[in-house]
């Protein structure tokens, strides 16, 4: 895979200690591999819609921002570079999906990706991604003091669910803590 065009992310740097990763929201696919995609592949419907909207208070409050451009079925993001299972024994997608979350198959014909064209994604999209990730960590960490770092990342678990549709579902949020930046409440206890 040579067409990057756009480029695999989109990189806001903010000031304030906080780094929003948004790994699914894009829909790009270079043509010719849509062409080998199904109809309804074509539709990236396993795409976390709307999150920049979501999160577009974000930029305000100082955060940095770092936004996928390339679909999931392009590369999955959120995959570890060797397409290893995040979860042994379930039914999961790997590095460069070969059907959806239903099962539902994304190549038509199962003109499927193989090891060469797997690399190349991974070294075109993947790799520039998580490397602007762990720059932007390593900006973080070293600017910050380590117990306040440590201490956000410990005690603020919030996990929520945006569904195609844009609606949102709240799952969780463990031991809340209030956090100030740039004299806004980031979290409400």
């Amino acid at each position: 895979m040579t067409d990057t065009a756009p480029p695999p992310f989109l990189f806001h740097q903010g000031t304030a200690p906080l780094l929003i990763s948004m790994p699914h929201v894009g829909t790009y696919v270079p043509p010719a591999l849509a062409a080998r995609f199904t109809d309804e592949a074509r539709q990236v419907h396993d795409t976390d819609w709307h999150l920049e909207r979501l999160y577009g208070f974000a930029k305000d409050l100082g955060a940095s921002i770092l936004v996928a451009t390339h679909s999931r079925y392009v590369v999955d993001l959120n995959r570890p570079p060797d397409g290893a299972s995040l979860y042994p024994g379930q039914s999961v997608t790997g590095l460069c999906p070969v059907d959806t979350f239903d099962d539902t198959p994304i190549y038509a014909a199962g003109d499927v990706p193989g090891d060469a064209e797997v690399a190349a994604r991974r070294d075109a999209v993947w790799a520039p991604y998580h490397a602007q990730l762990r720059a932007e960590l390593d900006r973080i960490h070293a600017a910050l003091p380590r117990r306040l770092l440590n201490d956000f990342f410990r005690r603020v678990v919030i996990i929520i669910k945006v569904y195609g549709n844009g609606t949102v579902t709240f799952l969780s949020k463990l031991q809340p803590v209030r956090m100030m930046v740039n004299d806004k409440d980031l979290f409400s206890p």
